[in-house]
């Protein structure tokens, strides 16, 4: 079983790009820290995915805030009782820039 897991913990280590180079800086990092390695992977691994997770919800709201300027644009470009979609929206919003 511990075979595995070292392959394992192999396979992780190259997933993150983790070059022998790195994985010797990480480990004098943690030696200096007094902690193990997995803990400094673990701490790193929760912020890189905290920072993904904020910048797809900014991502997110920008997209929305981008959205809500087309519909208004749309709305006063356009006669008020045409049915308009999501793509006519965006069509209109490319063509008025």
């Amino acid at each position: 079983m511990a075979k595995v897991g070292r392959h394992i913990y192999r396979l992780f280590l190259r997933l993150l790009n983790f070059t022998p180079e790195l994985l010797a800086k990480t480990q004098e990092e943690a030696e200096l820290q007094h902690a193990s390695i997995d803990v400094l992977i673990r701490d790193a691994l929760k912020k890189h995915l905290k920072d993904l997770k904020v910048a797809r919800e900014e991502e997110k709201e920008a997209e929305t805030r981008e959205y809500a300027r087309l519909v208004l644009r749309a709305h006063f470009a356009e006669d008020r009782n045409e049915f308009l979609t999501e793509d006519a929206i965006r069509w209109i919003g490319k063509h008025q820039s």
